[in-house]
C-alpha cells in the first residue's frame, strides 16, 4: 500500500512538464471491416471495409501519450510534404501540440502503416516508407530544429527529452551525438527506445528501453532465464553505461537495471491484452515522464508498467489519462 501510495503522487507532478520527443513519426492508418470470403483470384481473404481510422504512431504516438498525461509534449522529427505528413501536423495542432519543429522533406515520403483488420484480427500490414539513411541536409535541418525545440520560445527549460528510433534513417549518429551533448550540457534527462543499429551510440544516456529481441542481439546472447537476462543486463551495460536500462519483456514484464542496484524483474498484471500495438511507446513516455516528475528508478518502472497493461487493452496506439492510471494503481493495490 505504501509504495502504491508513492506512485500515485508522482502523477500529479506530470502536470507541465515539457519534454522533447524526437524520433520516427508515423501515421497508423487501419481499414477495419469483415473477411468472410476468400477472393477467387488469390487464397487471400476479401476485407470488407465497414471503417477507417487514423492515429499518431511511433515518436507522435509517445508525444500524443505524454499529452494525455498532463505533460507540454513538444513532437520533432521528419514528414514527407505530402497528405500523411500534413495529417500529422494537423493532428498536433488539434491537440494543442506545437508543430513548429516537423522537418519537412520532399525527398521522403512520410511513414505510414496501413492494418487491414477483420474483427479482431490483424490480417495484413501495408507499410508506405523510406528507409535509407537521410542525407546531410536534412539531418542539419533536424538539428536545428531540436536545438529551437530544446530551447522553447521563452519558455520554461526542457525537462527531458526523448528519442524514439524506428529504424527509418533518421535517426543517424550525427544527430545523436547532438542530442546527447546537449542534454549533458544542460543537464536534461534522456530516455531512448532504441533500435539495434546505433546501440552503441548511446552511452551514457539516462534511460533505455530496448526489448527482449534487441537486447539479446545486442548482447549476443539469448534470454531463456534470469540469469541469462542478468548476463545480458550487465553485457549491455558494460557498453552503455546508462544510469538505468529497462528491459521490456512483454508478457513476461520488465527488467530493471539500475547503475548501482540489483537487477528487480516487475511481473505484468493480469490483463486482457487486445492490441500490443504502441505500447513500447507508452513504456518510454511514461518512464521518462516519472523521471522529470521526480521518481525513482524503481517507480518510474513500475509506473510504466501499469501504463502499458492498459495500453494493450486498447485497439491502435492509444492514449491513456491520469485518472486511468491512477485506477489501474488502485486496482492492484
Amino acid at each position: 500500500m505504501a509504495e502504491i501510495a508513492a506512485l500515485r503522487s508522482i502523477i500529479p507532478a506530470f502536470a507541465g512538464k515539457r519534454i522533447v520527443v524526437l524520433g520516427d513519426l508515423m501515421l497508423d492508418h487501419y481499414l477495419i471491416g469483415e473477411a468472410e470470403r476468400i477472393s477467387p483470384e488469390a487464397p487471400v481473404p476479401v476485407l470488407a471495409v465497414q471503417s477507417e481510422r487514423s492515429f499518431p504512431g511511433g515518436a507522435a504516438n509517445v508525444a500524443l501519450c505524454l499529452h494525455a498525461l498532463g505533460a507540454e509534449a513538444v513532437p520533432c522529427g521528419l514528414i514527407g510534404c505530402d497528405a500523411d505528413g500534413a495529417a500529422l501536423a494537423e493532428i498536433f495542432q488539434s491537440c494543442g501540440l506545437d508543430a513548429s519543429f516537423l522537418v519537412g522533406s520532399t525527398e521522403r515520403r512520410t511513414t505510414k502503416k496501413t492494418r487491414l483488420v477483420a474483427g479482431r484480427q490483424q490480417i495484413a500490414r501495408v507499410d508506405h516508407e523510406e528507409r535509407s539513411p537521410c542525407g546531410a541536409a536534412i539531418i542539419g535541418e533536424a538539428i536545428r530544429a531540436f536545438d529551437r525545440a530544446f530551447r522553447g520560445h521563452g519558455q520554461k527549460p526542457t525537462d527531458a527529452v526523448i528519442i524514439s528510433d524506428y529504424g527509418k534513417g533518421f535517426i543517424l549518429p550525427p544527430l545523436i551525438a547532438h542530442v546527447i551533448m546537449r542534454c549533458r550540457e544542460a543537464s536534461v534527462p534522456l530516455a531512448v527506445d532504441p533500435k539495434l543499429e546505433f546501440f552503441k551510440y548511446y552511452r551514457g544516456v539516462t534511460l533505455i528501453t530496448p526489448n527482449s529481441r534487441e537486447a539479446a542481439e545486442c548482447a549476443g546472447l539469448r534470454i531463456r532465464d534470469t540469469p541469462s537476462l542478468l548476463a545480458v543486463g550487465d553485457a549491455i551495460r558494460a557498453l552503455l553505461d546508462p544510469d538505468i536500462l529497462l528491459i521490456t519483456l512483454s508478457e513476461h514484464g520488465m527488467a530493471l537495471f539500475e547503475r548501482g542496484q540489483d537487477l528487480v524483474e516487475i511481473p505484468t498484471r493480469a490483463r486482457e491484452v487486445y492490441d500490443v500495438t504502441g505500447a513500447g511507446d507508452m513504456v518510454i513516455a511514461v518512464a521518462a515522464l516519472a523521471l522529470a516528475s521526480g521518481a525513482g528508478a524503481r517507480e518510474a518502472a513500475l509506473l510504466a508498467n501499469t501504463a502499458a497493461g492498459l495500453e494493450v487493452q486498447k485497439f491502435g496506439c492509444q492514449t491513456i489519462t491520469p485518472a486511468e492510471l491512477l485506477a489501474a494503481l488502485d486496482s492492484e493495490s
